[in-house]
């Protein structure tokens, strides 16, 4: 009950959604099923079993670009013998499980690193000065046929200052 709270606080729509699916099978699932959803639901840690339950609420992609919806989730779980429909949930705890012991792991191995390093040199400085550039602007204006190289060499001075 209290994980039930904990989820309708942290996240309002995964609760309403489980709340939705769980009304759903209460009307679809016979008792013997019903009873079954009960035991597996509750056994073990209640938080996977929240997950469980809200995976039962999403859409789920199959390989072919398919995608099953929860609606056709809850009809193939309504169609099932007890004994299956035990194993299902079982096999989907057992994949929970088995998903936060990976994430754990890897969190713990990564955590236990030092900081990566780059080994790419250093990058490039920027290009400064010239091969021989033009010491006086009204020479470089008077002896040019156009404009072009003066407007480069002025806005080359004009910047200088803001570079330095």
């Amino acid at each position: 009950m209290a994980t039930a709270e904990e989820l309708k606080a942290a996240n309002p729509t995964a609760h309403q959604e489980i709340s939705g699916a769980l009304g759903a099978l209460d009307v679809m699932l016979q008792p013997e099923q019903l009873d079954v959803l009960r035991r597996e639901i509750t056994k073990g840690n209640p938080r996977e079993s929240m997950v469980v339950l809200h995976r039962l609420t999403q859409p789920t992609p199959n390989p072919d670009g398919s995608v099953i919806t929860p609606e056709q989730k809850l009809s193939y779980l309504a169609s099932l013998p007890p004994r299956e429909l035990a194993t299902i949930l079982e096999q989907s705890r057992v994949y929970v499980q088995l998903e936060t012991d990976l994430s754990q792991r890897l969190a713990r191995q990564y955590a236990n690193q030092p900081r990566r390093h780059t080994r790419a040199p250093e990058p490039f400085s920027r290009p400064r000065g010239g091969a021989n550039p033009p010491q006086n602007l009204e020479r470089l204006a008077a002896k040019s046929e156009g404009i072009a190289d003066y407007v480069k060499a002025r806005h080359a001075q004009m910047r200088k200052p803001r570079d330095e």
